[in-house]
């Protein structure tokens, strides 16, 4: 074994530990910095209206290991009886289980986590569409990171969110339909 390892030029054992090396390194970085994201505490709404639109801000989290993650692409399978939807929300307080305006909000494509942080920033919408006991759909979500988004990862959410429907038409508690 030694006398084979005399026979490879120096030129092309070097080039191969610079390979290795260089392999190695792309793949710490890689599992490091690692992007994910959460679905945290479970959220029911009782009484509930169909046709309501209600938020939950908080309930999904984004995580960036070492380099920043950004949201690249959100999938939703509805769940029976309910429409999902994963936005930012457009200013005012943050809010669990109330009636928001279905229009509010922007995209949560683009949306980006600072390096070494956990942002639960996004807002998940979902409306009833029937009485009775209902889920939030489950969310694909795609994330970019590393250096310049290089790195891509996809990961399903089920969001523990339930809501009660008990009734039809406006929530008398505010938010529009």
């Amino acid at each position: 074994m030694l006398r084979r390892l005399r026979r490879v030029p120096r030129r092309r054992l070097l080039l191969g530990v610079l390979v290795i090396a260089v392999l190695g390194a792309v793949l710490v970085v890689a599992l490091g910095a690692r992007a994910s994201a959460r679905a945290v505490f479970p959220v029911g709404v009782e009484q509930a209206y169909a046709g309501t639109t209600y938020a939950f801000d908080g309930v999904v989290c984004v995580r960036s290991q070492v380099t920043g993650a950004t949201v690249d692409r959100v999938t939703v399978r509805q769940a029976a009886g309910s429409t999902t939807r994963l936005v930012r929300p457009a200013g005012g307080p943050p809010t669990l289980g109330f009636p928001v305006d279905p229009a509010a909000g922007a995209a949560a494509k683009g949306y980006r986590v600072a390096a070494g942080a956990e942002d639960c920033g996004l807002r998940l919408l979902v409306t009833p569409d029937r009485t009775g006991a209902l889920r939030a759909g489950a969310l694909d979500l795609g994330l970019r990171y590393g250096p310049g988004g290089l790195l891509r990862r996809t990961i399903t959410l089920e969001p523990p969110v339930t809501l009660d429907v008990t009734a039809t038409g406006a929530d008398p508690r505010g938010g529009t339909t």
